[in-house]
């Protein structure tokens, strides 16, 4: 018997998708990827060209395919654009948002969104200044440091997550700073405006700055960061080190860092010492 092949036709009235093209990103990669290849979707659902999107962005062609291909990441401002001009209800500006908040991965995303809903926050830090207390030329140099990418982009979200100090009901932030963070900082020259930057946030009746001493004796802070947030009686508690930041999912784990974190702050200036070393410190950086 000799077997015959049929093309299979997709019933009519049913869509065809077509294969993805190579040189295009794969939207299953991250969301980046995915937010390029909505792009084009959008783009072709409206029957326009790169040419008719590059002119409405007011940018060269060249730039609309770089977005598509993902080797470029589209502006916010872009994606506002364009998603006015094709009615899609701010899809592309929302999946933009997304991209940028869990770039990190989604424990980074979680972590931002505890903090901008947290009424508690209490952390510890070792060898650099918290995110909440940075000033934009400390961050930058961090950034640069580490070898990020699209540093002014990086400095711009680490900024937006202080607006909760300017809230009607910012939360109670108890952060704890060995004072190592003051002796090698990512960039000398960044000092005196971060550290007169933390005086006045010292002063903020939401805020306790804690400094631990350089005479202090090995505590158990040095094994790395600690952050816990309370949200309506309910606690997230997160850790640091050299693979970056994670979630503590155990009960039993939970409870035991609550316990380190007492024995962190028994170690800890009082928050009024912590001005004057402070107010000491600025004198020293000059």
């Amino acid at each position: 018997m000799t077997m015959q092949c049929r093309a299979e036709v997709a019933p009519k009235g049913s869509l065809s998708m077509p294969p993805r093209l190579a040189d295009l990103p794969d939207p299953g990669d991250d969301l980046w990827s995915s937010l390029a290849a909505q792009l084009r979707l959008l783009r072709r659902l409206a029957n326009w060209s790169q040419e008719r999107t590059a002119d409405e962005c007011n940018v060269e062609r060249q730039t609309v395919g770089a977005w598509e291909s993902g080797r470029n990441r589209v502006p916010r401002e872009h994606c506002r654009k364009l998603d006015r001009a094709w009615g899609t209800g701010g899809v592309l500006e929302a999946q933009r948002h997304y991209a940028d908040m869990y770039e990190g991965g989604s424990v980074i995303g979680d972590y931002i969104k505890d903090e901008r809903t947290s009424r508690v926050i209490r952390l510890t830090t070792n060898n650099v200044i918290p995110a909440l207390f940075q000033t934009a030329d400390y961050a930058r140099a961090l950034f640069t440091a580490r070898g990020i990418n699209e540093v002014d982009e990086a400095v711009r979200k680490w900024m937006e997550r202080q607006a909760i100090f300017r809230g009607p009901n910012p939360p109670n932030i108890t952060a704890i700073i060995d004072q190592a963070a003051f002796f090698h900082p990512p960039a000398r020259v960044t000092m005196p405006e971060q550290v007169e930057k933390l005086i006045d946030l010292a002063q903020l009746p939401c805020v306790r700055i804690r400094i631990i001493e350089k005479e202090a004796n090995w505590h158990i802070g040095l094994d790395g960061d600690l952050t816990i947030f309370t949200a309506n009686g309910a606690q997230r508690t997160y850790i640091g080190g050299q693979l970056g930041t994670l979630p503590v999912t155990s009960a039993k784990s939970g409870d035991l860092l609550e316990v380190i974190w007492e024995e962190i702050s028994e170690v800890a200036l009082s928050s009024s010492k912590s001005l004057q070393l402070l107010k000491m410190i600025a004198k020293e950086v000059v």
